[in-house]
């Protein structure tokens, strides 16, 4: 059951069906009419999904999440992966997480990041009966999941699926507007309760669990190591970092070259006067030996080229 492509699926017991895509956000009426479909099977029977088969879900297309969205989660991706790989914990990405819900059927839910202690080789799914729940999950809302993500997953990631934390980005307005600021909300699990935590004056948050603090700038997120203090980058502002770099060192390399140029342009001027010098030198020597050699006293040449007497005598002594 692989290479599923552009259209929505609907996973019968024996095959699978295409039928045209209805995009979540304009409702799931039209496939919860088809008959004969049965639960999106899980681990328990008999088949995994791999990676390249769950971008689209009962028509929910879980991949083609909005750009602000879908940079907001793939910046956070970027910047935590490597971070949390050197800590024994591994970052996910839109991987599903199986549970049973209170009427004992497996389904599947795909928080936006979540976090697992490293060591597992699958990929392709989670099972919370099977391994502990996440260390932590992460929800950006968007036009479609606004009331989800703020409430219905409160208690779906916290209490059902027992995650110890859940931090929510929201950046759009319940009518699906962009927030001129990000917001961000954080639930901790403590016992059996679900307490809502209070963020700190910056907005943010201190987040052991991935070691790091995190609050709002704008429609930017500023992200902080909590045990060195380093400012946290995605790979696109590194990126940028490294060109500006790069740029600022191609302009001192041109700099330098132009600072060359001059001393060596101030050397060939030097040189050029010293020249000229020796030439006039050179030129007045000869005069004064001709004025000599006609007979004209010291006085009368000095008066002439404007030389002092004592000048006039040295060049004679040359």
């Amino acid at each position: 059951m692989h290479g599923i492509a552009t259209d929505s699926i609907i996973i019968e017991k024996t095959h699978i069906q295409t039928r045209p895509f209805t995009p979540f956000f304009k409702k799931l009426e039209k496939l919860e009419k088809i008959k004969d479909v049965s639960p999106f099977p899980g681990p328990d029977e008999g088949w995994e999904l791999e990676a390249e088969d769950y971008p689209l879900f009962y028509g929910v297309d879980y991949m083609a999440a909005e750009n602000p969205h879908q940079e907001i989660v793939s910046d956070l991706h970027g910047i935590w992966k490597g971070l949390l790989r050197k800590q024994g914990v591994e970052l996910r990405m839109d991987v599903f997480l199986y549970y049973r819900d209170s009427e004992g059927k497996l389904k599947p839910t795909a928080p936006d990041l979540w976090a697992i202690p490293l060591g597992r080789t699958k990929t392709s799914s989670y099972n919370v009966e099977e391994e502990p729940p996440p260390l932590f999950a992460v929800e950006v809302t968007s036009k479609g999941s606004h009331v989800k993500d703020l409430e219905t997953n409160v208690d779906l990631y916290l209490k059902d699926l027992k995650i110890p934390g859940y931090l929510v980005i929201n950046q759009v307005t319940k009518k699906g507007e962009l927030l001129v600021e990000l917001e961000l909300r954080l639930w901790k699990r403590i016992g059996n309760r679900v307490v809502e935590q209070k963020a700190n004056d910056k907005g943010g948050f201190a987040i052991p669990e991935l070691n790091t603090e995190i609050y709002p700038e704008g429609r930017n997120l500023k992200l902080v190591r909590m045990d060195t203090g380093e400012v946290l980058q995605s790979i696109d502002v590194l990126e940028m970092l490294l060109e500006q770099e790069a740029q600022r060192a191609e302009q001192a390399d041109e700099r330098a070259k132009q600072e060359a140029q001059r001393a060596e342009q101030e050397a060939q001027r030097a040189e050029q006067e010293a020249q000229r010098a020796e030439q006039a030198e050179s030129i007045i020597y000869s005069t004064v030996q001709n004025m000599l050699a006609k007979g004209m006293n010291t006085s009368l040449i000095a008066e002439i080229t404007g030389l002092s007497i004592e000048a006039i005598m040295n060049l004679t002594k040359k």
